[in-house]
């Protein structure tokens, strides 16, 4: 290049210069100060800037992770930015998690913001990573997390956001010591949250607590939650923080502050079920009455027809009154032309209902696994699918509750791989008494099923449970004891059978259910 052609920018007076890296961006001073120690210099007299630094490491780098930690060693050093955000994502290079926790402990020690993400299973990588690392603003917990982890803070946090809360319990809940609170999907019961109210109005539990978000489900959920509620004055319709209310009430701890409870949005109280077979049904249910509008038709016509006009139908009521699709009951072996574009529609204007019911009277082993690679279930799935004993169900979700018909197909690999708290295994399976022993050998020593709370399965006879026995550390129940267990808001009491343990304390017990 002609050296005519060269603007001086490190001669000119500081003034000028200045003005000249005002108008460079974080990322652009970067650059320059990587040139010289000289243009380091200069750009550091533009350090005091109210700007976001942001770099995404080359997709082609051979090691992101050390390029990473060398760039923002590097800025933080030079320039002494602070880091007021840090995003790890557990699922992406799994085998660092630790170093990556390690790195971030040395150089950057505390942060105001943290999210903490991941499609794997992290107790282990955000207890270290919690241990290590100071919050002392936000944390964001998107991570997905075993039902017994155990959520314990090393210090002090303002808020906390857990978006897949259904591990915490009662007693994290009352034992977490913040400002703000929120939880996305929760399993506490109404009857939980009504004591955690009347916690805090006694002043037995989050007496820090500012804010508490959570989502409920209708309105029997919140007419439980504000159920005998000393001295609470109901309000409607009200204006708290610029958020218009819908409902609430006014309540008071015992020390005089002052609190209210409040239905943020309205909660509908209806929703809808869709029943897709030969004369497509959708029902509105209320909480007292149904109401049914079908399809079918004394006169016949193409399936197709009944199809769309199901569709709008359903449209039209959830874009208008906002009623929200919680079930579907799908027969998939009926519109066996139409399986992929109904499941299309689903995904999309669907896409997660809280409960589903699959069908089948022939085989449909493809419409299944098109509709679970495509469809996820909140609460219950119930597969009633006639299948080929070869068959391969993979679930790409954890589930809460599994129910399996017809189990015939299921061989132990498939079984040890289902991330479900409860599995329900119907009618006659065929693993052998021998596989089911291994099973709960493997669950004692958590090499599988370990958020499993449930499992319901046949046993033939007394041999055959003697046989699944065999060698298993138990301890029975003794004659005349009766355990009172609740499982997914059902009370059971236990008279006889016998309890194992996991190696992390965890305790199961097995009962005879005739």
């Amino acid at each position: 290049m002609n050296a005519s052609k060269w603007f001086p920018l490190l001669r000119l007076p500081n003034v000028a210069l200045l003005e000249v890296l005002s108008t460079m961006n974080p990322l652009e001073l970067v650059f320059l100060s990587k040139t010289s120690l000289r243009a380091e210099r200069a750009a550091k007299l533009n350090e005091d800037r109210d700007e976001f630094l942001e770099n995404e490491v080359d997709h082609y780098s051979e090691d992101p992770i050390t390029d990473l930690m060398n760039y923002a060693g590097y800025v933080m050093e030079v320039f002494g930015w602070p880091v007021g955000l840090v995003l790890v994502d557990f699922g992406k290079f799994e085998e660092r998690n630790k170093s990556i926790t390690d790195w971030l402990k040395i150089h950057v020690k505390s942060t105001k913001v943290c999210l903490l993400a991941g499609e794997i299973i992290s107790d282990e990588y955000a207890s270290y990573f919690l241990r290590n690392i100071q919050i002392t603003r936000c944390l964001h917990l998107f991570s997905e997390m075993s039902y017994n982890y155990r959520l314990n803070l090393p210090q002090y946090i303002q808020y906390i956001d857990i978006h897949e809360s259904d591990f915490i319990t009662f007693d994290q809940l009352t034992s977490f010591d913040v400002q703000y609170l929120t939880l996305r999907n929760p399993e506490i019961t109404n009857q939980e949250l009504n004591q955690f109210i009347k916690n805090w109005m006694t002043s037995k539990s989050n007496i820090n607590l500012h804010s508490f978000h959570i989502h409920i489900q209708n309105r029997h959920s919140w007419d439980i939650i504000i159920a005998d509620l000393p001295n609470a004055e109901k309000l409607n319709q009200a204006m708290i923080r610029y958020t218009r209310i819908m409902e609430g009430f006014d309540i008071k701890r015992n020390d005089g502050t002052a609190a209210t409870i409040f239905l943020k949005h309205p909660i509908s109280q209806y929703r809808i079920e869709l029943v897709i077979a030969y004369g497509p049904m959708i029902e509105v249910k209320g909480t007292e009455k149904s109401y049914y509008y079908s399809t079918d038709s004394e006169y016949e016509r193409p399936e197709k027809d009944s199809i769309d006009e199901f569709k709008d139908y359903a449209e039209y009521v959830k874009e208008v009154f906002g009623w929200p699709v919680t079930d579907i009951h799908y027969t998939l072996d009926d519109f066996p032309a139409q399986y992929k574009s109904i499941i299309d529609w689903l995904k999309f204007h669907v896409k997660s209902p809280e409960n589903c019911n699959l069908l089948s009277e022939g085989l449909a082993e493809e419409p299944l696994t098109y509709y679970l690679d495509n469809m996820e279930t909140t609460k219950d799935l119930t597969i009633g699918v006639l299948v080929k004993d070869d068959y391969r169900l993979n679930l790409r979700q954890s589930i809460p509750r599994l129910e399996i018909t017809n189990s015939s197909f299921l061989t132990f690999d498939q079984l040890i791989s289902i991330d479900a708290r409860m599995i329900i295994l119907e009618f006659f399976h065929t693993m052998s008494d021998q596989e089911l022993n291994q099973f709960f050998k493997n669950w004692m020593t958590s090499e599988s099923n370990v958020n499993l709370r449930t499992f319901e399965f046949y046993i033939r006879n007394q041999e055959a449970l003697d046989t699944i026995l065999d060698d298993l550390p138990h301890e029975l129940i003794e004659p005349g004891t009766v355990r009172t267990i609740e499982r997914e808001d059902i009370t059971f009491h236990v008279e006889e059978g016998f309890d194992i343990k996991r190696n992390d304390g965890a305790v199961a017990i097995h009962r005879n259910h005739y």
